[in-house]
């Protein structure tokens, strides 16, 4: 690795930094995130952290759900290998730090890994690093940044996945007796980002894998027994490495849930999106962020290529069809790209009627709770990598060739997809009562009702100071994947009747208690062995706290600034 590459991987890292720099410059650090979904990575990043250091089941938590319905973390996004990963750094400054930390790593990491893979397929390092900032730093990573996902963020296996499934079928040398291992180990490992990503890479690495296949016939059906046995391999280090795992998914809590949590119409990306810039870019036209605005879905940011890049993949089919690199890139965008639009065509937010092969894959494991645009990623990846070829292999070989029409075509492709700016900063004021000591009166590991800002249904605050605290005590509910009523599949799980009156208080409204719910509510959180209230700042908080008052059946001592009761009253009374 030469001065050159080092430079262009320091490069991304000072990109990476800048994005999320916001979130740092306070006294205490922030969310690099516009989105409150950066509360329950966080929380999974801290999870991970707190149950290898408290040997606790890491795959599974009891710290979010009433006693006796555990959640399964396999049928959510908690990303354990991250959690891993960055626990040393989230004992030592906490989950906040961690989490921003995931974000600025995975997009450090992705550019570099396929910069480093696309390097293998490139002579100028150059080229190589066009293609590893266009995957890296794409629309779809900006978005998932925004968004709070650091699973969607950290794509740094997809690279060296795809490297390897095409070593695996086309490599020759002795050294490549590894190759099925290490696949399996680089499996195993995304799995442990994102069950969502992985089920997308092993659907297009066997694509890949067969059009090499039919591609070189010839060549591989001299060496199919070498192929097998690295197949094989792969195979029996996967099972090995991610039987627990699966396991958990397949047999642990959150298995035989039904029902999906979106919509695939509403997760999919319209036709458009690929073309037409969103209000996330630098270059978006007012106009073109008010048409897009219009159309309602979630992901269209995020799959935005733009005319440049895409006009660049087909002039590279065009220049060079006989290159297998080219078609294979190609083919990924196009395949991925076909998938990403759902189960239906859309156009201009309208559905068209025409059906799309995602209505097919929508029946399969997985994939009935996925959104059919979280396979963008890979789109992107074929659209790097074709850019990085086109500049390579048209870049003149004088020496005193400096910035020619190559370098100009990668600018013109890049320019499109830069950001507006930084990643915005989410802030959660922690009350002392969490962080200063306050917390340790409560019995470890015991049950606390926490009332925070409202959500929908509950506050996802609450998840943040729990972590804060170490995970000293449990939460009643949270927002983690898990079984609602008739086990449909639930973000929330079910709303207690403490909750209810919260949600009903926050309005601004007095509300009063009906004969004999201040008892229900009690022999509740009785029956949740409950060992404390907690209402943290919230609007409307005089309210909640008389409310809950009226509930408990005395006024609350304030603590670090917390209305406590502790305990809570006995279940008799009125």
């Amino acid at each position: 690795m030469g001065p050159g590459t080092i430079a262009g991987l320091a490069a991304y890292a000072v990109l990476a930094l800048y994005l999320i720099h916001g979130a740092w410059s306070g006294s205490r650090p922030q969310l690099a995130c516009g989105n409150p979904d950066c509360i329950q990575a966080t929380w999974f990043l801290g999870w991970v952290a707190f149950a290898v250091t408290h040997l606790r089941d890491p795959l599974v938590t009891t710290y979010l759900s009433p006693p006796g319905h555990p959640i399964g973390l396999m049928w959510n996004d908690s990303a354990p290998l991250l959690g891993l990963l960055l626990a040393p750094l989230t004992l030592t400054a906490g989950p906040v730090a961690a989490y921003d930390a995931a974000i600025a790593l995975g997009l450090a990491l992705s550019a570099s890994t396929a910069a480093i893979a696309i390097g293998r397929l490139t002579r100028h390092s150059g080229a190589a690093w066009v293609g590893g900032l266009v995957f890296g730093f794409s629309p779809w990573v900006i978005w998932e940044a925004w968004g709070g996902h650091p699973f969607l963020v950290n794509l740094w296996l997809l690279p060296l996945f795809f490297l390897l499934v095409v070593r695996v079928v086309v490599a020759d040398d002795q050294a490549s007796r590894w190759l099925g291992v290490t696949l399996g180990l680089v499996s195993t490992a995304q799995l442990l980002i994102s069950q969502e990503l992985f089920a997308d890479a092993m659907l297009l690495g066997l694509l890949t894998a067969l059009g090499l296949a039919v591609a070189g016939r010839r060549e591989v059906g001299d060496r199919w027994a070498r192929v097998a046995r690295r197949l094989l391999l792969a195979v029996t280090t996967f099972v090995a490495t991610a039987g627990a795992p699966i396991a958990i998914a397949v047999l642990g809590p959150g298995h035989g849930l039904h029902g999906g949590i979106g919509s695939p119409l509403k997760d999919a990306a319209d036709l458009l999106d690929f073309v037409i810039p969103h209000r996330g870019e630098l270059l978006a036209p007012l106009g073109a962020a008010v048409l897009t605005s219009q159309w309602g879905g979630y992901f269209g940011q995020a799959v935005y290529l733009g005319l440049p890049l895409l006009a660049v993949v087909g002039w590279a089919c065009w220049r060079h069809p006989k290159d297998p690199w080219v078609r294979g890139s190609a083919c990924l965008v196009a395949v991925a790209a076909l998938l990403a639009l759902g189960p239906e065509l859309r156009v201009h937010g309208t559905a068209v009627g025409v059906p799309l092969p995602w209505a097919w894959l929508a029946h399969l494991p997985v994939y009935g709770f996925g959104s059919p645009a979280r396979i963008a990623p890979f789109v992107f990846l074929g659209a790097a990598t074709c850019l990085a070829l086109v500049v390579d292999r048209c870049w003149p070989d004088r020496p005193d060739a400096r910035l020619a029409w190559p370098g100009l075509v990668a600018i013109a492709a890049v320019l499109p997809l830069l950001p507006i700016g930084p990643l915005p900063v989410w802030v959660v004021p922690t009350p002392r009562y969490f962080t200063d000591g306050e917390v340790r009166t409560l019995p470890s590991g015991s049950v606390v009702a926490v009332a925070a800002l409202p959500d929908p249904v509950v506050g996802l605050d609450a998840m943040l100071w729990q972590a804060d605290a170490g995970y000293r005590f449990r939460l009643p509910w949270g927002y983690a994947y898990q079984a609602g009523a008739s086990r449909h599949a639930s973000t929330w799980g079910s709303v207690g009747a403490l909750q209810a009156l919260w949600l009903d208080a926050t309005t601004g409204r007095a509300i009063a208690l009906r004969s004999g719910e201040g008892l229900a509510i009690r022999r509740e959180l009785s029956r949740w062995r409950a060992t404390a209230i907690v209402v943290g700042p919230m609007p409307h908080r005089k309210l909640v706290v008389a409310l809950t008052a009226d509930v408990v059946g005395r006024e609350p001592r304030w603590r670090g600034g917390a209305a406590v009761w502790q305990p809570v009253a006995p279940t008799h009374g009125r």
